[in-house]
């Protein structure tokens, strides 16, 4: 996944030199605010529990989440625009492989971040389509509510909650839609990839039978795919050739 990411990365930046003929006219100039939501789908999560009782990496699968963006950002009106954002993203543990013993997980995970991105705006020829794609750098919290792994053929479960942050990298792919005589408002549709590098320690508990001692529990790479409609404002933005009245 982390190659995929990487050669995603760079046929995105490449693109505008590759293509300089896109940037000819924008439809975004200026400030600009939006706002979307939608559906996380979260890849399997390695996890390697510190704890007495539990050895070795496991994967825990998480079930498709809300996701939903606040942003802000500025056009330069060549193709290029600028913003941040805050995002929201949640998921729930559904399943525990990779034990080598029987195993059941549950649990809540959310993402609370702040991004950085760097968008690229393209002209194709339309007046109702604009694609654009995009690169972004920035820091994502993650917080564990329930989390729970219990070995079924003994009395041994591992507990844990809290939340821990780390550098996060996404991929951006979508499209804007001018609303026809509402200058600098568009519908967007997109598609993220984003990843939460490093590895994130959680502090628990594990119990076996009438024993309760401390661990931990520390997440590797949480990779997940986004999909989000939403909509975008541009302020002072005159109305698109094709688009008047």
């Amino acid at each position: 996944m982390k190659h995929g990411l990487g050669v995603l990365a760079i046929a995105v930046s490449a693109l505008p030199w590759l293509c300089p003929g896109l940037a000819e006219a924008q439809p975004v100039q200026g400030f600009y605010v939006a706002a979307g939501a939608g559906m996380g789908f979260p890849f399997s999560t390695k996890v390697t529990p510190i704890s007495p009782g539990f050895q070795g990496t496991y994967d825990f699968g998480q079930n498709p989440g809300f996701a939903g963006r606040l942003g802000a950002g500025y056009a330069l009106g060549n193709g290029w625009r600028f913003e941040v954002e805050a995002t929201l993203s949640q998921a729930s543990i559904n399943g525990i492989g990779g034990t080598g013993f029987p195993a059941a997980a549950s649990g809540n995970v959310s993402h609370l971040g702040a991004m950085a991105n760097a968008v690229f705006d393209m002209d194709v020829g339309s007046p109702w389509v604009y694609p654009y794609f995009g690169l972004g750098l920035g820091y994502q919290s993650t917080r564990l509510d329930s989390f729970t792994v219990m070995q079924t053929n003994r009395p041994l479960t591992f507990t844990s909650r809290g939340s821990a942050g780390g550098l996060a990298v996404q991929a951006i792919l979508g499209a804007s839609f001018p609303i026809p005589n509402m200058p600098g408002l568009s519908i967007t549709a997109e598609y993220r990839l984003m990843d939460t590098l490093g590895g994130q320690k959680f502090n628990g508990g594990t119990v076996f039978g009438p024993l309760a001692v401390r661990g931990t529990a520390k997440f590797h790479n949480q990779f997940a795919q986004t999909a989000m409609f939403g909509l975008r404002y541009a302020f002072n933005t005159p109305a698109p050739a094709g688009l008047s009245k």
